[in-house]
């Protein structure tokens, strides 16, 4: 009896072939789902970050035009790391637009912000 029992635990010790593509299938479909919410939660955070680097600019320019006044003209600022960029005094550290979003929008590293003579603030990545 306890020799048989030996027997049967010898010949039981591994998994089956069917067990072991039964696991890896199911690990293939739960990566295949998995992997492209990973990316949308990257494109998700970007957009965030976008947003706000736009609100925290907007904030910079607005602190700007109540030290200096309204432009008599309209005034665009590029936020580069240039030590004569104008807001550089008003902000600790100038953002980068996201990847994500330069890639769907202007391919600049940069932001860009206009002031009109009304006093209206747009932020923008890109160039001139």
């Amino acid at each position: 009896m306890i020799k048989s029992l030996k027997t049967e635990i010898k010949n039981n010790s591994g998994f089956t072939l069917i067990e072991m593509v039964l696991v890896i299938a199911i690990l293939a479909i739960l990566s295949a789902i998995a992997i492209p919410k990973v990316g949308k939660t990257k494109e998700a955070a970007e957009i965030v970050a976008h947003n706000t680097n736009v609100r925290t600019l907007e904030s910079v320019a607005n602190t700007y035009v109540l030290d200096k006044g309204l432009p008599s003209n309209e005034k665009t600022i590029i936020l580069d790391n240039n030590k004569n960029n104008e807001l550089k005094e008003y902000i600790q550290e100038v953002p980068k637009v996201p990847d994500f979003i330069k890639k769907n929008n202007s391919n600049s590293e940069y932001y860009k912000v206009t002031i009109d003579k009304d006093g209206k603030i747009e932020v923008s990545p890109g160039k001139q």
